[in-house]
């Protein structure tokens, strides 16, 4: 959860709204209310309603990977990711409503509806080249999403979740119920806002609104209370350390798929994503290169990519497969 990645870039460049500042912590929350020049997909364009972001095109890619953010995150918390993604892949975002290009937007409250949002809009794309990535918040939103598809019967390739638990023990919580000071202290213990963000009282403001609404769409969800499992591979990603999500209850993931499943820890406490992002990416897309694509004369980058996968990948459970 939380807002920590500011960084990156979207499409050529980004425009500052009227009154935005480049000074000190200032400029690393305006992430939520810069009016973002992004990168259509194909399903549809940037602005008011509209939930994919492309963080890196690829003309005919073998694969999509969408990637769906944490609480007060955005569809450029994954920018740093666009620089190890190889040829043929693309990378998507989802931009929720209440930040970026849709900062004028009134945030979503409730998981599923978000969900459905982001279903329809791939729905009318290519659905057989989907791989879903979600972390925190996000995870929910991307099961949920997943199912929505299956239902279609459009369903992707993998799901990949990230710090959270698995759905049913997911929930519960009333965090968002805090007054401001509360809610803001509690955010700012977890480390996911920069000490120069932390203490700007205008900056506080202006995150909060958004930052309640994730929490509060995080600690109402509850699944369905029947849903067949999906068919696809799940693969469980959890930071070392991470205070939100208890390890042993991860293998509880196992009960939403019926094909491989496994669960991979990672250093970097909940914040692990933005920890050593090329050796992540590369475990990422480990089961998504399509067969007869030649490896023998790799990219430089693609080349440090599978180097730092395979000194520190650490994989530690895998239940099926």
């Amino acid at each position: 959860m939380l807002i920590r990645p500011t960084g990156g870039r979207l499409g050529p460049r980004r425009t500052r709204t009227r009154g935005a500042t480049r000074c000190g912590g200032r400029r690393l929350a305006h992430s939520l209310v810069e009016a973002e020049v992004m990168v259509p997909t194909a399903q549809g364009s940037t602005g008011r309603g509209c939930w994919l972001r492309t963080v890196q095109s690829s003309g005919t890619p073998d694969v999509r990977v969408v990637c769906f953010p944490h609480s007060g995150g955005s569809a450029r918390s994954f920018a740093a990711w666009a620089e190890y993604v190889p040829p043929h892949t693309e990378l998507v975002g989802v931009q929720y409503p209440g930040r970026g290009d849709r900062f004028a937007e009134a945030p979503a409250h409730d998981v599923r509806q978000m969900a459905a949002g982001i279903a329809t809009e791939l729905l009318r794309g290519d659905t057989g080249k989907l791989v879903f990535f979600g972390h925190s918040l996000g995870a929910l939103v991307a099961y949920e999403t997943a199912v929505m598809l299956r239902d279609a019967g459009a369903p992707p390739q993998l799901l990949m979740v990230s710090g959270s638990p698995a759905p049913h023990r997911a929930g519960g919580g009333t965090t968002h119920q805090l007054d401001d000071e509360a809610l803001w202290a509690t955010v700012c213990a977890l480390g996911g806002v920069e000490p120069a963000v932390a203490d700007d009282p205008e900056l506080r403001d202006i995150l909060l609104p958004t930052l309640r609404a994730d929490i509060r769409a995080s600690e109402l969800y509850a699944p369905k209370a029947v849903t067949p499992a999906l068919s696809c591979p799940i693969r469980c990603y959890h930071g070392v350390g991470d205070p939100l999500v208890d390890r042993a209850e991860l293998g509880q993931w196992s009960a939403y798929t019926t094909a491989r499943f496994s669960v991979r820890s990672r250093d970097g406490a909940h914040f692990h994503v933005w920890v050593d992002p090329a050796e992540l990416v590369a475990d990422v897309l480990e089961d998504t290169r399509p067969a007869g694509h030649a490896t023998a004369s790799p990219s430089a980058k693609v080349t440090r990519i599978e180097t730092a996968y395979a000194r520190r990948r650490r994989t530690e459970v895998t239940d099926r497969g």
